[in-house]
Parts: structure tokens; C-alpha cells; sequence
């Protein structure tokens, strides 16, 4: 299993003027503190979390002159610690919902000229508790992205100008790369993934390497599917699963979103994990656990997404995982009383859920008996 090469090699766009500046330009990556920059301004280029810690130390602190952030499009913020977490339910009915972002982030469209198209661009995500603050504070300013390097600053989308700066931060990720295999094995002639089910060469005689980890935004349950991907990986080593033929692999490849080594999106979480999961005989059936154990459908359905919904069968059981499951939103709970504001809709409408949900599987039940009886009825 090829389990490296999402954060192996950094990624820096190529911006007209990047050799000429003058200033310390330096990826995120070696960023460790704040210290250096002391005094000095600073851009920090990116939307990406990790830009968002960068920018909110930086100007937190006041070690530096001025801390800019620059963004090539809107950004919802949401909280590290979401209470407010996704339910199989609000994935499937995102109406349901209370997970919503704390803050958007735009660049002034008043100042900066001619970037009214930031407020139609897709929005990103970013998860920080801090970065809102230092906006509002004025120890952080949102500019749009950099069209152009000077030897001193820069020139902005829009043509509006900064000089004096002394150090541009780069948080803007990683590019996919395999140093110790042949980078075709991966991805096609335009640096498109083909692996089965992202994770599977179909190139190879063999079916003995896959790669997990390569799509880095599985939310909200990353590391879930990178277990997922493994345990699916060493259910083909063990001849557990069959594959497909060749042909059938590329219509599967062709057939889902297609994703560069740039890409950092998600596939859809929910229906990824459930697919890999029902692949290797670990996906639990809602239906039949409505009549086993009412309890665990419940939570199954309308609880947190968690690790331990794929070992209550299949390879690898764990005898703690019903009641892991089951416990999960106390624990959470726990932390955050007071105040009830951040209570997710599990916890809100939860006696309703469960009414509802006892009053819809009697509605099932009796229409399948009576079904059933007006059938024998009729022949």
C-alpha cells in the first residue's frame, strides 16, 4: 500500500514577478512560529486552514507591522471543535442540518476594484476559531490574490498596489507526487487520477499495490475513509473482494468526478465510505437493525459518522462499537454544557426524530401485513 506523497511536495503557483521580489518568500510547510517576521508585513497567500493559523498568529500576537491574507475566493470559517457534526440523516437530507459556517470572508469589494465576480466564485472551507476576530479587529486584512510580484510588494487583482512588503507566506498546499514509483502508475498524460475507486492502478499486470490517502478531503470523516481505503486494500491482497475487468474499471474511473493532483475535493464522503465498506461485507443493513436493534438503526441513521459504523460486521469486528456509537454524542455533549446553543439537531429534535421514527416503522409495518392480507384476500 503506497500510504505517502499527499504532503511530500509543496505547492507555490507561478505568479509574473515571484524571482524579482525582493522580500522572504516561504511555503507554509517551514513555517514553525511567528518570531521571524517580527515588525516586519507580511502576505499570507491561501484559504486553506493552515493559511488561516498562519495569519491568525501572525496578527494575534502583533509581532508583525501588518498581516495580510490574500484569497482568490469567498470562505466560509467553521469551528474546530463542530458540535454540529454530520449525521447520515442531514447528509441525505441536508435541510436537517445545523452545521453552518461561523464567518464568510470576502475582500473588500469597496477598495479593491473591479473583484465584484469574488461574491459568484464557489466558496472554500476553512476551519479556525481565531481568524474572524483578527478580521474584525483590524490585526488581519483580507486582500484579493496577487496578479504580480514588484521587487517590494505587489500588485493585486484589480490593479490595486502594495508596497513595503517583507515576507510573503505561501499556504497554498501540496502537489501530489510519488518519488518512489513511476508517476504514470497514478495518474494519466493530464495529470488525471485513474485508480479504481481512488485507490486501485488499473495499469498494472498485477493487482498487488494500491494507493491510499490521495484524495486529502473526505469530509467530515477523513481518516475513516483512509481506514477504509486500507481495509478495502487488504480485503484484494486477501482475494476477499473480486475486481472487475479492465474495461469495466476505466467505465468505473470515467463514470466519477476526475481529480488532477491538485485536487484537494471530496467524491462524497457518506457514499464513498458506505460503497467501500459494503464492498468488504462491513456495512451494516438500516432495515435489518430496524427489527434487531431499534436503538442502533436510530443512531446509525441519525448519529455521528464514526469509524466504529463499519465494525459492527464484516472482517475486523470490534465488541466496543454499539456502544461507542451509542455513547459518542455524550461524550461531546459533555464538553460543551453550557450552553445548549451548540446542541446539534440530533440533540434538539431528537424526541421528535424518535417518535417520528417509531411512528413511520409501525406505518411499515402495518402496510406490509395489510398488504400481505388483502393479498390472500384477493386470491
Amino acid at each position: 500500500m503506497m500510504c505517502s506523497g499527499g504532503f511530500s511536495k509543496t505547492y507555490i503557483p507561478e505568479i509574473p514577478g515571484y524571482d524579482e521580489f525582493c522580500g522572504i518568500k516561504q511555503h507554509s510547510n517551514v513555517y514553525r512560529e511567528p518570531d521571524p517576521f517580527r515588525g516586519k508585513t507580511v502576505i499570507v497567500v491561501g484559504a486553506s486552514s493552515t493559511a488561516g493559523e498562519i495569519a491568525a498568529e501572525l496578527g494575534h500576537t502583533n509581532y508583525c507591522k501588518k498581516v495580510y491574507m490574500s484569497i482568490r475566493r469567498g470562505v466560509k470559517t467553521f469551528r474546530r471543535c463542530n458540535v454540529a457534526a454530520s449525521s447520515r440523516a442531514t447528509v441525505k437530507f441536508p435541510s436537517l442540518s445545523s452545521t453552518s459556517p461561523s464567518d464568510i470572508i470576502l475582500p473588500d469589494l469597496n477598495t479593491y476594484r473591479n473583484v465584484a465576480e469574488y461574491s459568484k466564485r464557489p466558496m472554500g472551507g476553512m476551519v479556525n476559531d481565531d481568524i474572524a476576530d483578527r478580521i474584525a479587529s483590524g490585526q488581519v486584512t483580507i486582500i484579493p490574490q496577487i496578479q504580480k510580484f514588484t521587487k517590494t510588494g505587489v500588485v493585486l487583482e484589480g490593479g490595486y498596489e502594495i508596497d513595503g512588503i517583507d515576507a510573503v507566506i505561501f499556504g497554498t498546499g501540496y502537489k501530489i507526487d510519488y518519488p518512489t514509483i513511476d508517476d504514470s502508475i497514478v495518474f494519466d498524460d493530464t495529470d488525471q487520477l485513474k485508480l479504481y475507486k481512488y485507490i486501485l492502478p488499473v495499469d498494472l499486470e498485477h493487482h498487488t499495490m494500491t494507493v491510499v490517502g490521495v484524495m486529502q478531503a473526505f469530509l467530515p470523516t477523513t481518516w475513516d475513509t483512509f481506514e477504509l481505503q486500507a481495509r478495502w486494500s487488504t480485503a484484494l491482497f486477501s482475494g476477499r473482494i473480486n475486481i472487475p475487468d479492465k474495461s469495466a474499471m476505466w467505465r468505473n474511473i470515467l463514470n466519477r468526478p476526475r481529480y488532477s493532483r491538485f485536487a484537494r475535493k471530496t467524491p462524497g464522503c457518506v457514499v464513498y465510505q458506505d460503497e467501500l465498506a459494503r464492498d468488504i461485507g462491513a456495512l451494516p443493513n438500516v432495515w435489518k437493525l430496524l427489527f434487531t436493534d431499534p436503538k442502533l438503526a436510530y443512531v446509525f441513521f441519525f448519529g455521528r459518522i464514526i469509524g466504529s459504523c463499519y465494525r459492527l460486521q464484516g472482517p475486523a469486528v470490534w465488541g466496543g462499537a454499539r456502544n461507542d456509537m451509542l455513547t459518542v454524542w455524550n461524550q461531546t455533549e459533555a464538553k460543551y454544557k453550557p450552553p445548549a446553543v451548540f446542541k446539534n439537531v440530533f440533540f434538539k429534535y431528537s424526541y421528535v426524530f424518535r417518535n417520528g421514527f417509531i411512528i413511520a416503522l409501525s406505518v411499515a409495518v402495518f402496510a406490509y401485513f395489510s398488504k400481505s392480507q388483502w393479498k390472500i384476500y384477493l386470491d
